[in-house]
């Protein structure tokens, strides 16, 4: 997202765009503009497309190492179904690595009860959940890629 690391250029801030893979974006910053950041990510994200679900923004802490210097790397893992994404993030999980699976977080956040399940049951219907009520990611997929409204591509 070329309009993140312009923003971020022109309000001289330290924070920079690692990675961004499709609607996901992994930013380094610092705490103290941390605030700044989410409200950039938010407009920014806006400015691209109408979204039916609010953005969220998640936050993690590098560790500090000998000395107090915090020493991190950053790693995206991307490919498709069954191409080996799992098996290198348990191998890094073993080595020390934090994991973020976006696609784990994508599941929770669908739970019912959770931050997005009010929001997209209220946007494609009751017809999306199963017999407990929850929302079924099968029903939902071919919705959301057939219909261009909600297509950001």
């Amino acid at each position: 997202m070329i309009r993140v690391y312009n923003v971020f250029w022109e309000k001289k801030l330290h924070s920079k765009l690692i990675l961004q893979v499709h609607d996901e974006l992994i930013v380094d910053t610092v705490p103290e503009e941390l605030e700044t950041v989410k409200e950039i990510l938010q407009e920014q994200m806006e400015h691209v497309c109408q979204m039916a679900v609010p953005l969220k923004v998640h936050t993690a802490v590098g560790k500090k190492l000998g000395g107090g210097k915090i020493m991190r790397y950053v790693i995206g893992l991307t490919g498709g179904i069954a191409c080996g994404k799992s098996s290198v993030s348990a191998i890094l999980a073993a080595l020390g690595a934090e994991i973020l699976d976006a696609d784990r977080i994508g599941h929770e956040v669908l739970k019912k009860g959770q931050a997005a399940y009010a929001d997209v049951v209220a946007e494609f219907g009751r017809q999306i959940l199963d017999g407990r009520e929850e929302i079924d990611r099968k029903i939902l997929g071919p919705i959301v890629f057939s219909d261009s409204k909600n297509s950001s591509g």
